[in-house]
């Protein structure tokens, strides 16, 4: 029997989060987060945004495919 490796080609998004309304705190801790997340093939393009918040704990403004 042999192993099998499956490789995913996991999709790179730069991240703008949604900084409106936040104290300082809340974005010195935003400026802590990464721009730049691996999102997995197994989340459709129509949930990346959902899977960021879900992921990162806050809410995005906007997100774009890094090649």
């Amino acid at each position: 029997m042999s192993n099998i490796i499956l490789k995913y080609n996991d999709m790179k998004v730069k991240v703008v989060y949604d900084t409106h309304d936040c104290s300082v705190d809340d974005l010195e801790c935003i400026d802590s987060l990464p721009t730049i997340i691996d999102v997995p093939d197994s989340v459709g393009e129509e949930n990346v945004a959902d899977w960021i918040t879900d992921e990162s704990g806050w809410c995005i403004d906007s997100w774009s495919q890094v090649e």
